[in-house]
């Protein structure tokens, strides 16, 4: 090994530090020498990436892509993505907890050229839409007509809920019949011998 090598040139430089170096020690110091260049000027092999005199494993290549960076861990004398929060997994490629991967057709017209972790909303009953908050990208509950609350689950004071939907309320002024669930909407049945939106006028 490299290191025992210098140890042992160390040695005897050491030991012949007031004497004239013979032949072997000047062999042994040359030989060092060799090995030293010739491991600081050889190229490591695809998949390898050179830390000082020695060639490790570079397992990252593009693959942090713009979520992470590449980083060395000298314990595993290997390399790893290091990722940007909401980002993790091997490759800096999954969303943690709280955030869904939204792709760039979703995300181009917020400014990204690349799949981005959007901070979801949960239970939303209406419309779910993107916008920017800062440097991220979140969902934004967006409600339909007659929807009300942050996660638009409530109905307005006009409307009434059926089937977690709401409706227009065309009952609160029934005179002279009953409210029933017809057409996508709530309306008056009338009784016999009246008509109107209300039943409030006689049939003719």
């Amino acid at each position: 090994e490299l290191k025992e090598l210098e140890k042992s040139v160390h040695n005897t430089l050491k030991l012949n530090k007031f004497k004239i170096p013979t032949i072997s020690t000047i062999v042994l110091l040359i030989a060092t020498i060799v090995v030293i260049l010739s491991r600081k000027l050889t190229p490591c092999n695809q998949g390898f990436v050179k830390e000082g005199l020695f060639c490790h494993l570079y397992d990252c290549g593009d693959n942090c892509g713009k979520s992470g960076e590449c980083v060395y861990n000298p314990k595993t004398t290997s390399y790893h993505c290091k990722c940007e929060f909401p980002y993790t997994g091997p490759y800096c490629n999954i969303c943690q907890p709280g955030f869904s991967m939204h792709g760039t057709e979703e995300t181009k017209d917020y400014g990204f050229d690349s799949n981005l972790c959007v901070k979801t909303i949960q239970n939303c009953m209406g419309n779910i839409k993107l916008y920017k908050a800062g440097q991220f990208v979140e969902e934004q509950c967006q409600c339909k007509n007659g929807q009300i609350g942050i996660n638009c689950d409530q109905c307005d004071s006009s409307y009434i809920k059926h089937n977690d939907q709401c409706y227009l309320d065309q009952c609160k002024k029934c005179q002279h019949g009953s409210c029933m669930f017809s057409n996508n909407k709530y309306a008056c049945t009338c009784e016999n011998g009246y008509e109107g939106d209300k039943c409030q006028k006689c049939s003719e």
